[in-house]
């Protein structure tokens, strides 16, 4: 998922504005407000309790007067204004007021619901952005001392902030400049909202998979096969139009018959249009979706458009999505141990967690990894990437991965969008979860075609001191031999201590894969059955 990061949203991606996620992981938007919002803000001040106008207008019977304030906002089309929507219904409004050439008066309602969501945090980070890129540097507020909820959003954001007391008043002003300190908090709010996005992905509690056959063949009859023979802990469901049973799991014809009315992920093995149609019955029942499918984006043409209309239902539905085009996904924690591919193979649990944008990649390295006792705590198949990426799974993995090393091997490489570089990763991604990233990138002898990638792969790895540093790695297909540090003890996938270790990277095809020597990959620990016992 594109999140729109803090210094970049003064566009906030055009009408369409930032998909941003909640604490608890739901998916909102925040854009500005426009000329049609009258109805849906209006309705905001209405639905909202009188205590939260009190505290918003500083004085008791205040609906008369919200009401006024939304028709003077409405009024001025030139003045900084965001909203905040889910499912198309508005549920913040954020507003900023010249005062002088650049400072603003600022001022926020959340919807009560969603009040300790995080929303306001949200609105505050975006419309400082907004206002940076229009010359303001400063904001101020006026909040009721009794206001403690509003005081907390003020001065838990990140930025600098000063008070002062006025006649039970809080006057607090803030400066809108990115420093670290914003940084760091913006980065540890994304991490704990995509560790709780993504938890029906990572962690689901009951799976429903569409497109068996009920003859057996087939890649959908594949997956239910490796989540039955993987030992799944949780309950397992079969959407299929006509079958009661399949390889004896219950089937039920559509979402809304499933066990409870929902289910935390679904995995979609059918046609492409398929697809489309049955995630836009997922809404509010389904958490997660990985499709297997292929027959969009990577065929272009169709497909590209086909593909943004099975993201569209999955945001609309507030469904976090996998692929399309892609292996799927292994949870090897032994309280879910969930494969949901059409891999039947399944390596040992253990520390590493792995996202793989190349399906064919992502096998050959669960085989490497069964073959090598290298224990791996989830794998992820990221396909076409319409919803989820790689940055997705490592800010989620950065908040809950102990001792253990993500990994991302991708064919295109790049940090998150308000990172120029790796070296930004260094402060976040350190012993015991070190960071490691591996890209293919083009061989100016063989230039890459739509289904294989080739070229000379490059590796990132973000140490616990030092620099990080990038390593090209030998490009001669089918050769094994020493290389660059991307290397994990083969119990704990712990850092290893040595800098000299077998590269587990391709150069051009899954068989040009190096392998790693157990030997030379040392974690430095003492636990039983590491590298340095």
């Amino acid at each position: 998922m594109v999140v729109t990061p803090v210094h970049e949203a003064t566009g906030l991606r055009g009408a369409g504005g930032a998909d941003v996620l909640l604490a608890d992981g739901r998916i909102a938007v925040v854009r500005r407000l426009r000329a049609d919002d009258g109805d849906g803000v209006h309705a905001l001040h209405d639905r909202v309790s009188d205590e939260s106008l009190r505290l918003r207008f500083f004085a008791a019977g205040a609906r008369s007067a919200a009401h006024r304030y939304v028709d003077h906002v409405l009024a001025q089309p030139d003045q900084l204004t965001l909203v905040a929507e889910i499912g198309g219904r508005i549920v913040g409004l954020a507003t900023s007021e010249l005062v002088d050439l650049d400072t603003s008066e600022i001022a926020f309602l959340v919807a009560d619901e969603m009040q300790g969501s995080g929303l306001g945090t949200l609105l505050l980070e975006h419309l400082a952005a907004a206002a940076r890129d229009k010359g303001v540097r400063h904001f101020t507020a006026d909040v009721l001392l009794e206001n403690r909820k509003m005081l907390r959003v003020l001065d838990d954001a990140g930025f600098d902030v000063r008070r002062r007391i006025d006649h039970g008043e809080v006057i607090v002003d803030i400066d809108t400049g990115m420093t670290a300190a914003l940084q760091t908090a913006v980065d540890d709010r994304e991490a704990y909202a995509e560790a709780a996005s993504l938890r029906p992905l990572l962690r689901p509690a009951s799976v429903a998979i569409a497109g068996v056959r009920a003859d057996g063949t087939g890649v959908g009859a594949a997956i239910l096969r490796a989540v039955l023979e993987g030992g799944y802990h949780g309950a397992v469901t079969v959407i299929h139009p006509r079958a009661r049973s399949l390889q004896g799991v219950p089937a039920v014809h559509s979402i809304s018959e499933l066990d409870g009315g929902a289910v935390d992920l679904l995995v979609l093995a059918l046609p492409a249009a398929g697809c489309v149609d049955l995630l836009e019955q997922g809404t509010g029942r389904v958490g997660a979706a990985v499709a297997i499918s292929s027959g969009f984006g990577e065929l272009g043409g169709d497909g590209v458009q086909l593909q943004g209309r099975l993201a569209l239902a999955a945001r609309r539905s507030g469904i976090r999505l996998v692929g399309p085009n892609c292996l799927g996904v292994i949870c090897n924690d032994p309280q879910v141990s969930l494969n949901a591919t059409f891999s039947r193979a399944m390596p040992p649990p253990g520390g590493l967690a792995v996202a793989s944008q190349s399906g064919a990649v992502g096998i050959v390295l669960m085989d490497l990894a069964r073959r090598l006792d290298l224990g791996v705590s989830c794998f992820v198949s990221l396909g076409n990437k319409a919803d989820v990426s790689g940055n997705d799974l490592l800010a989620a993995w950065r908040s809950r991965v102990q001792g253990g090393s993500p990994t991302a091997l991708r064919q295109s490489c790049s940090p998150p969008a308000r990172s120029p570089s790796p070296a930004s990763w260094q402060a976040t991604w350190t012993r015991p979860s070190p960071l490691r990233l591996a890209a293919a990138t083009p061989s100016p002898s063989r230039p890459p075609t739509r289904s294989r990638s080739t070229g000379r792969s490059r590796v990132w790895c973000a140490p616990a001191s030092g620099r990080p540093r990038s390593w090209p790695t030998c490009s001669a297909p089918g050769r094994r031999g020493r290389g660059p540090s991307l290397s994990w003890c083969n119990r704990c996938a712990r850092a290893p201590r040595s800098p000299s270790a077998s590269c587990a990277t391709r150069s051009s095809g899954p068989s040009s894969w190096w392998e790693p020597a157990a030997s030379t990959s040392m974690c430095g620990t003492t636990a039983p059955g590491c590298c340095r016992r």
